[in-house]
């Protein structure tokens, strides 16, 4: 208890209203410039340099600046809704109009598709498409209000979860979310001095923020010479970040997987960060997922042998930057292993069943909680309230669209576990880039997954998959609708939610005025998100957005979830290869189970969990090398030198190098959206 009166609320009037001025301010700035213009701008620069001069400003203008609490409720406004304003939004838009009027089941799509996705009315549709028109918002009211209570739904429901995981995942475990830590750094907060050594702790603090510094000057310098110093000066020569092994080991190791990035030091930054087990471990995966496996089929036959790509799951893709990749027809690669299955499937239902089995204690105290509140220092009553009506509320909408009920709830399930999943890469790894955090089974996965779900409720016939049931199951677990049931959750709140309640926890900041705060950003972030995306197709046509190297046109993005196979009037998951197979499933989730058992049983055993969901997945492509390179370093670091030298110098040397790439970064993609550069 006495920790608990050492709380201080952070919730102001000037939080509140600097929060919401930097959600609505940042929500319109992506929803418009990275959605309708050729810069795709990253999240992470932008909450990092916002922090930045927000603790410039209350460093050196007290008077009018924030202290630590402050910044930590403003924090959790702004991070934990930047995402969705863009990517929870937008696609549900698009994608119901995209169908009704470019794709090919256009024809066919007014009978599938519900009437209050999107005006039925072609004529009404049409201008979307080219732009320079005014938007008929009369004919919008009810799909907008319809998106909104989806898209709200969808996110209470995982971030009252979130809340009720809270205590478990930093009090508990003591996950250390980096980013966290980055983010406590630029507010310059230090815990109370109240023991006797209190004077040598700031001289620690002071010496960690001067190493800190240092590392932003080198992250504002080094990634310079990656790119962006040649971008402002041709006469800058621009070195390649690419460690690429495959033109020299691709005959004796056939298809391995061999290639990795520097991202301008970041990679090395961040993965210093991890904890050594798990560098351990998601190397040594990668080297039986990535190498062992991929030589060994193409050794047996299994896979043809094609010249400078590599055994992805069922398909060949390319990691030699310049070149193309090939897929490989399903009944070539019918015998493969399904390493997919394994790592994107399994282990992430493993990983999420295991913890929840060893979170049970905290489960149960919350759940008497609702009961007797007076036995937590938490609301547990209101958050399991809000988690069950989210839940209610959110099956509600699936099965108004005629998702059938029980595959909605195991949907609704799966996305929960998988949400759990990426909560903890957040708190062990970190690392915020997409690929990091989409492990659903839309992404990575590919359609395994959602070919999974369909495989139980729709028969692989024709008539089976001509069904409004079955195109709207199928929307929702594919790119098509913001890959919400797929587990795509870089921008959850929960993620970036639980990420915020780490920083309140290092500034001792009290998290139940930050509830309010965040649910009322929530609502700000989705209002404008679904306006501002309506506004933009309209004004600019939906042939300019995502006009960027990743997202070239429009049906790239919103097509995904609905691929043709057999004829224009029929549609399934299915075409890139066979569905998951129950052994791999099996074998992923049985594999978690062992090593959790494993970890808790040896105190020495040094192989982590998570290491088979990071070791081969779309992150791989651009870490794989280095999770070995850093862990040799690392491990050198701290026998060689000392844990206290990793501590105290290493560790802020990195946060301090993060922040200072994220500025870098955020100037440079800024002044490239200015030139119209396509990034």
């Amino acid at each position: 208890m006495k920790e608990k009166e050492t709380l201080t609320s952070g919730l102001t009037v000037k939080s509140l209203t600097v929060g919401t001025a930097l959600v609505i301010f940042w929500s319109l700035y992506y929803v418009i410039v990275t959605g309708f213009s050729k810069t795709v701008m990253a999240q992470l620069p932008a909450i990092l340099v916002t922090f930045f001069i927000l603790a410039i400003i209350s460093k050196f203008a007290p008077a009018v600046g924030l202290n630590p609490h402050e910044l930590t409720v403003v924090y959790s406004m702004m991070a934990s809704t930047m995402g969705i304003a863009l990517w929870w939004t937008a696609p549900n838009l698009y994608s119901s109009l995209y169908h009704l009027t470019l794709s090919p089941f256009a024809s066919v799509a007014p009978t599938y598709q519900p009437p209050f996705w999107c005006p039925t009315d072609i004529d009404l549709l049409t201008p979307a498409l080219t732009g320079n028109s005014a938007v008929p918002w009369s004919a919008w009211i009810v799909p907008l209000l319809w998106w909104f209570s989806f898209t709200l739904m969808l996110t209470l429901y995982t971030y009252f979860f979130a809340l009720i995981m809270r205590k478990q995942l930093i009090d508990i475990e003591k996950l250390p979310f980096p980013i966290a830590n980055a983010t406590y750094i630029l507010i310059g907060a230090e815990e109370p001095k109240e023991s006797e050594r209190s004077a040598k702790r700031g001289a620690s603090s002071s010496s960690k923020l001067r190493i800190s510094l240092i590392g932003m000057i080198l992250g504002l310098v080094i990634p310079g010479f990656f790119g962006p110093f040649h971008q402002i000066s041709p006469a800058i020569p621009a070195l390649s970040d690419e460690l690429n092994l495959n033109p020299y080991l691709i005959e004796s190791l056939p298809n391995a997987l061999l290639g990795a990035s520097f991202f301008g030091g970041l990679t090395v930054a961040i993965l210093f960060l991890w904890p050594t087990d798990l560098l351990l471990s998601s190397f040594v995966f990668y080297i039986i997922f990535g190498i062992i496996i991929p030589v060994v089929q193409v050794s047996m036959g299994i896979l043809p042998y094609i010249p400078g790509q590599v055994p992805l799951m069922y398909y060949y893709i390319n990691v030699v930057p310049g070149l193309g990749g090939i897929y490989v027809p399903p009944a070539q690669a019918a015998n493969a292993v399904q390493i997919a299955t394994i790592t994107h499937i399994g282990a992430p239902m493993g990983i999420a069943f295991f913890s929840l089995l060893l979170a049970k204690d905290h489960i149960i105290k919350t759940i008497k909680a609702i009961k007797n509140p007076e036995i937590e220092d938490e609301p547990y009553r209101i958050y399991w309230i809000g988690l069950i009506a989210s839940f209610l509320g959110f099956l509600a909408l699936l099965v108004i669209c005629e998702m059938p009920v029980l595959f909605a709830i195991l949907s609704l399930i799966v996305f929960q576990f998988y949400n759990l999943l990426n909560i903890r890469i957040r708190g062990e790894a970190g690392y915020v880039g997409n690929a990091s955090l989409n492990y659903g089974p839309g992404f990575g996965a590919y359609h395994y997954a959602p070919a999974a779900y369909t495989m139980v409720y729709f028969p692989v016939t024709a008539e089976a998959r001509s069904t409004r049931a079955f195109w709207v199951s199928e929307m929702f677990h594919g790119w098509s609708l913001t890959g919400a049931l797929t587990g795509s959750a870089t921008p959850t709140p929960s993620v970036r939610g639980m990420e915020s309640f780490k920083l309140a926890d290092l500034t001792r900041t009290r998290i139940k005025g930050m509830v309010v705060t965040q649910i009322f950003a929530f609502c700000i972030a989705i209002i404008i998100g679904l306006i501002v995306s309506l506004w933009g197709a309209y004004t600019f046509g939906l042939n300019a957005r995502w006009p960027s190297r990743f997202m070239p046109d429009m049906s790239n993005w919103v097509v995904d979830g609905i691929d043709s196979d057999c004829t224009a009037t029929t549609f399934s998951m299915y075409v890139l290869g066979p569905p998951p197979r129950i052994q791999e499933f099996l074998a992923g989730f049985i594999l978690i189970g062992v090593l959790t058992f494993l970890r808790l049983r040896y105190v020495w055993f040094p192989l982590h969990p998570l290491g088979v969901v990071l070791s081969f997945s779309d992150l791989t492509f651009s870490w794989c090398l280095f999770y070995g390179i850093v862990w040799l370093l690392k491990t050198l670091v701290v026998k060689i030198g000392s844990a206290k030298l990793y501590e105290e110098k290493v560790a802020p040397l990195c946060l301090g190098y993060i922040v200072g790439w994220a500025i870098l970064w955020f100037i440079y993609l800024v002044y490239l959206a200015y030139l119209g550069v396509v990034v």
